[in-house]
């Protein structure tokens, strides 16, 4: 992420919205396919890097659907690592 301005605010990640909203098994691409990205499990844990200011944590899916607080300054730019814990 990059700002030409000082900002602070969350980033917020995505759930299976087929699974929490639909209540469906699985998605289905040919019945309006929700967008999803990269989307957590809300059980799982999340190991997360930020590379430009050396922090590391641990954070549930579920806290990180509730948004992590990012403050940046300006000009700044941040890169932010997200890794299921117990994957790699």
């Amino acid at each position: 992420m990059k700002s030409e301005k000082p900002w602070t605010g969350k980033l917020y990640f995505d759930k299976t919205r087929y699974q929490e909203n639909m209540k469906l098994p699985l998605d289905w691409p040919r019945i309006n396919q929700f967008p999803e990205w990269f989307t957590l499990n809300a059980t799982q844990e999340y190991h997360i890097t930020d590379i430009n200011k050396q922090t590391i944590g641990d954070l549930k899916g579920e806290e990180l659907m509730q948004g992590i607080v990012l403050k940046m300054t300006k000009s700044d730019s941040q890169k932010v690592f997200f890794l299921r814990k117990g994957r790699f």
